[in-house]
């Protein structure tokens, strides 16, 4: 190939071509330690055998140009089109993934995923908990972000709450193992902030008496986002015998109850943000975090303790 291409557009008069046929250069090909794809390497001199300088102008765009003229020659495949192709598979993983849950749970989306065969990463706050606020994929060096996967962002963080809800319009909670359109033997609550709240009456005993599920699932709104509640019931229990309601405050019972179920869950800035909603504020500060010994009880304990204390009323200095 003696020139490679010129760009197309506006710029293009003021492009010459790179006379590489003419030009001292060195070729290297080596394959890719992760991903086993052969890369091909020139390093080619500015100056030609003849003197006239090479140029440069979008040598970035012109290379890439290059490159697909030689895919096309070798009838290869062409980069951008594989990744497209991976991005419609991931996709249709994603969306098949989404049909499959039962309720939307990060981690459980994330297993589903990896289970799959796909590395994804959850990308959270600073501290590795709390809220996700995106996510991606990665396939040896090459990365695929949330933003660029399904039809108008509707796999990003922000929007996946709602593609899953668009996926399942009922409105109870389905139990893990049931199909979405099959009758749902759990009744529905609402609490005072209109929270979809599962009662755990799966089954009954043989003298007839409800059987409460061993798990608890709630949805609760913050902010106009919905946030996904899978605890143990021991630990709910607990929580819920450990909530005080501070005197001359705006929070009531199952105001902190949220917010000690959120910090539970690690959702750190949607309970900040519920506890100042309910004239409280603050924060747990930047260690807090479950220890590895702390088994749930404690655990709940502790976040039953850190709700009653981001609830209480902040008090206000006297003004002059």
């Amino acid at each position: 190939m003696n020139h490679i291409g010129k760009k197309k557009g506006k710029a293009a008069t003021s492009v010459k071509p790179t006379n590489i046929a003419n030009s001292q250069y060195f070729a290297a090909l080596h394959r890719d330690s992760k991903s086993g794809i052969p890369h091909l390497h020139l390093v080619v001199n500015r100056i030609d055998m003849d003197g006239n300088l090479n140029d440069v102008k979008f040598i970035g765009e012109r290379a890439v140009m290059a490159a697909k003229a030689v895919n096309q020659s070798h009838g290869w495949k062409d980069a951008m089109d594989i990744r497209q192709e991976r991005i419609a598979e991931v996709t249709k993983a994603c969306m098949d993934v989404l049909r499959s849950m039962p309720f939307f749970d990060w981690d459980e989306y994330a297993d589903r995923l990896k289970a799959k065969g796909y590395d994804i990463e959850l990308i959270r706050g600073k501290t590795g908990q709390g809220r996700v606020h995106g996510y991606r994929f990665k396939f040896g060096r090459t990365t695929i972000k949330a933003s660029e996967l399904g039809v108008g962002r509707n796999l990003t963080a922000s929007k996946i709450g709602n593609t899953f809800r668009k996926l399942h319009p009922q409105t109870t909670p389905v139990a893990v193992g049931q199909r979405p359109s099959s009758p749902v033997p759990n009744t529905t609550t609402l609490d005072s902030r209109n929270t979809a709240v599962s009662s755990g009456q799966s089954r009954t005993s043989n003298d007839g008496k409800p059987v409460l599920s061993a798990r608890l699932r709630k949805i609760i709104e913050v902010d106009g986002e919905r946030f996904n509640i899978v605890m143990p019931r021991t630990a709910y229990d607990t929580i819920n015998s450990c909530i005080e309601v501070p005197e001359n405050g705006s929070a009531s019972h199952n105001d902190i109850l949220n917010v000690a179920m959120l910090l539970f869950m690690d959702y750190l800035d949607a309970a900040t943000s519920m506890s100042e909603s309910c004239g409280g504020g603050g924060s747990p500060g930047s260690g807090w975090g479950r220890d590895k010994d702390e088994d749930d009880r404690d655990w709940a304990r502790r976040c039953a303790r850190q709700a009653n204390i981001l609830c209480k009323p902040i008090k206000r200095g006297m003004r002059r």
